[in-house]
């Protein structure tokens, strides 16, 4: 397998690659500043870390499908009779956020992510791509049922996409720097236009290899996140191909896009009147941002 390693321990990075030979292609990913400079902005409880943690992996997975500068990726999970009210990420530009809306509760201090049911109730997870070129948006709508979120949005792939997709994730909160991986597979053997549909696929022998060799990665996480580069993970998840084009690294930044600037303009679409409404005391309007924790004063 002709792959380049690296020496360095890549972090905030998504790689793209392909098995041209079994019609694969793929995105490894692992976030570890971002995802502490996120998890910082709020006092969550240890639950709370791990599901946004997973939850932000899983969108920076998601949203690198889409190219560049082509439109925005957002998961929301929401919840009436939930531990967990909202849960929101998005994608745009390699820049990833994320916050969680929660009731207190014993369960949140566990040490462990407990049923999904027990943290959302009767919850629903939508996933939502904007496309910025064509300005067309397209939506799925899962359960929120399993384990973790992982199982939740494997599901919404079958039924939504109906793409043969493995998803697998990992997430290593103890120690000085936290950090979460995560690899994404999808069989497209007519390219990225004609995509085969899971009704098709029993066939592909080497399709069902390769999704059964990904899958066993929920026993072996420190390929996903101990070794050191990107690319030697690839050589320790696929060491039987022949072939791994590793095609763009991207690197990846908390992606909070609150600014005065931005709230400015926002408010300048509401009337005088409502805008006075807004006001304190003494006439300034103040703006919290739910994904940073940061409070902007604005005079009207």
């Amino acid at each position: 397998m002709q792959i380049e390693f690296t020496a360095t321990y890549d972090v905030d990075q998504v790689l793209t690659f392909s098995l041209p030979d079994k019609s694969v292609r793929g995105r490894i990913a692992r976030i570890g500043p971002a995802l502490s400079e996120i998890l910082q902005a709020h006092d969550y409880p240890p639950v709370i870390r791990l599901l946004l943690s997973e939850a932000l992996v899983i969108t920076t997975l998601m949203g690198s499908l889409i190219q560049k500068s082509s439109g925005q990726l957002t998961i929301q999970a929401q919840s009436t009779s939930g531990v967990v009210e909202l849960l929101v990420c998005d994608f745009l530009d390699s820049r990833v956020r994320g916050y969680v809306q929660f009731r207190d509760d014993a369960i949140l201090q566990q040490d462990r992510l407990p049923d999904l049911a027990r943290l959302f109730g009767d919850g629903r997870l939508v996933v939502t791509f904007d496309m910025a070129a064509s300005k067309e948006r397209y939506q799925g709508l899962v359960e929120l049922r399993g384990a973790s979120m992982t199982q939740v949005v494997r599901q919404y792939f079958i039924q939504s996409e109906q793409i043969p997709t493995v998803l697998q994730t990992a997430i290593n909160l103890d120690g000085d720097e936290p950090a979460a991986a995560g690899m994404l597979l999808q069989y497209l053997p007519d390219g990225e236009e004609g995509r085969t549909r899971l009704d098709t696929l029993d066939s592909d022998f080497g399709w069902s290899c390769i999704a059964q060799l990904a899958r066993t990665t929920d026993d072996r996480d420190d390929a996903l996140l101990e070794e050191p580069g990107l690319r030697s993970a690839l050589r320790r998840l696929f060491p039987d191909e022949d072939t791994v084009m590793v095609h763009e690294t991207t690197v990846l930044q908390k992606g909070c896009r609150c600014s005065l600037e931005h709230y400015d303009s926002i408010l300048s679409r509401f009337s005088k009147e409502d805008r006075r409404e807004m006001q304190n005391e003494d006439g300034v309007i103040l703006v919290d941002c739910a994904f940073c924790a940061r409070q902007f004063a604005i005079q009207d």
